[in-house]
């Protein structure tokens, strides 16, 4: 019983710092230091909101109800891209495209200007 009485005040104790300090549980909340977050509506009517790091080496990107994708800044001849394996998003000013594996890319607009000033590393 004294273990149970110990963890309970311990977790109870972790839970008040976290709140007073103002920590989120989420640790890749895109509303963090160093990173821009832009809101698209694609024609296939999905909704993506991409977190760009302000460096341009990294982008987030989040679908309805899908965890992030981590994407790291590639070569582009024009505008921006970031992508890994299986992701890729690619960018000139307001207009995105997305996509999943060899799926057909879906295009995407800005719902903001916020986008047009994205640089990834390396492509200035």
């Amino acid at each position: 019983m004294k273990v149970l009485s110990r963890i309970a005040a311990t977790s109870a104790g972790l839970l008040l710092l976290s709140l007073g300090a103002g920590q989120s549980f989420a640790a890749d909340e895109p509303a963090e230091a160093g990173w821009r977050q832009v809101a698209y509506r694609c024609e296939s009517g999905q909704a993506l909101t991409v977190a760009y790091r302000d460096s341009g080496s990294a982008a987030r990107v989040t679908g309805a109800d899908k965890p992030a994708v981590k994407l790291v800044a590639r070569p582009a001849k024009s505008g921006f891209r970031f992508g890994d394996s299986r992701y890729e998003l690619r960018g000139d000013g307001d207009a995105v495209t997305w996509q999943v594996g060899t799926r057909t890319p879906v295009k995407c607009t800005s719902t903001a200007q916020a986008a047009t000033s994205v640089v990834p590393a390396g492509n200035s």
